[in-house]
């Protein structure tokens, strides 16, 4: 057995585990590759990092598995699991009391996404709570999330939520050491995802939990937003890669429904270069359909490469993350159109954010000027690291 701590060998464990979580190996490897090993926290804790503690426990588990790998791994999983589904019942009770109000609410990632998945809510972690509803229902979402305790994180009012938040899409809530993040959109203003939350409602499904009926979405539009959720977030978490792999190889949709409902949602290039992403780094096979899909862009197969270039072990992670303006070219290169690349481009640019509000706190009726704070702040910024970067003479 050797003793390696290294982020090598916590990356090439994790990679183990993340192809059992999409269903392309059982857990076989990852018990091999842990027997090779003296059981050490980094390891675990890469595992976490992931997403993929509640996995690297699952295979754990069987006779073959060595006994000190599996307690140091249950010492972590086992709270871990059990926050999980305190968060799972918490999640149950704002949905319920939402629905009681006339609200939908669509749980968004989490424990419910883990038991759609997965077929058990405690296989993927979540530090919070994501819910959607349509725009027209937040007033009363929010006031129902008032009452149960929650209050505005930032201490905003609602329309300075709606303003400062609004190129997020999403505003935070918190009650004690829990955070409920209330959605009215899938995704950032400059990624032009169009999957309404109504429409995303109807055409899903209702899951029963428990005692509790809550909806969850369609495949295929699940589909293009777990791919729009990873790429956004250059796959921080191998599992959210895992996720696609799965979704894609489970679901019954053909790959052409699939990518023609991306298509409509704006998010094709997104879920093919996820595809392909995933076919780097956890050698998952494409398939035919999904390779001519493929080869019909010429501009995704580059694009996905310099996205898996982004992953790896989390220790040096900042160094591989690309910079403001690197980063927003790169966001641009993922959509579908130029129209749409013009658009994400002048929405970062001119969409105020919760940094002009740390800036300067202006009244409800003042909220337009922004706007114009935005641009001048984002200037300034860009102006003093020019010449900070400058040579002195």
């Amino acid at each position: 057995m050797t003793v390696v701590t290294d982020s090598t060998e916590a990356w090439t464990l994790c990679l183990a585990c993340a192809r059992f979580a999409a269903d392309l190996t059982d857990g076989r490897p990852v018990r091999e590759h842990c027997a090779r090993l003296t059981p050490h926290a980094s390891l675990v804790h890469e595992a976490e990092l992931q997403g993929l503690l509640a996995w690297l426990a699952r295979a754990l588990h069987h006779a073959d598995a060595p006994a000190a790998w599996r307690a140091l791994v249950d010492s972590a999983a086992v709270p871990a699991a059990a926050l999980t589904l305190q968060q799972l019942a918490r999640t149950l009770r704002v949905t319920t009391a939402l629905a009681h109000d006339g609200v939908p609410a669509l749980p968004y990632k989490g424990a419910v996404l883990s038991q759609q998945l997965y077929g058990d809510a405690a296989m993927r972690s979540s530090t919070d709570i994501d819910l959607v509803v349509p725009l027209d229902r937040y007033p009363v979402a929010r006031a129902r999330l008032q009452q149960l305790g929650y209050h505005s994180r930032a201490e905003m009012s609602e329309r300075q939520e709606q303003s400062l938040f609004g190129w997020l899409g999403h505003a935070p809530f918190s009650a004690d050491a829990t955070l409920v993040e209330l959605h009215w959109r899938f995704a950032p203003r400059h990624l032009p995802f169009r999957l309404d939350v109504q429409d995303a409602i109807g055409r899903g499904a209702t899951l029963v939990i428990g005692n509790t009926a809550v909806p969850v979405m369609a495949d295929d539009d699940l589909l293009a937003v777990l791919s729009m959720h990873g790429a956004r977030h250059l796959y921080e978490r191998l599992e959210w890669l895992a996720g696609v792999v799965r979704l894609a190889g489970r679901t019954s949709v053909s790959p052409a429904e699939l990518l023609s409902r991306a298509r409509e949602l704006r998010g094709a290039r997104m879920l093919l270069a996820s595809l392909l992403i995933a076919e780097a780094v956890l050698n998952a096979p494409l398939g035919p359909e999904w390779s001519a899909a493929v080869h019909a862009d010429a501009a995704v197969r580059p694009l996905a490469l310099a996205l898996a270039n982004t992953m790896g072990p989390s220790e040096g992670a900042d160094t591989r993350q690309p910079g403001h303006a690197a980063l927003q070219l790169l966001y641009s290169r993922l959509l579908d159109s130029r129209r749409d690349r013009i658009r994400s481009m002048f929405h970062s640019a001119l969409l105020p954010t919760e940094r002009e509000w740390e800036l300067v706190r202006l009244p409800d009726a003042m909220l337009s000027l922004y706007r114009l704070i935005r641009p001048l702040r984002l200037l300034g910024l860009y102006l003093s690291r020019t010449f900070s970067s400058r040579p002195s003479s």
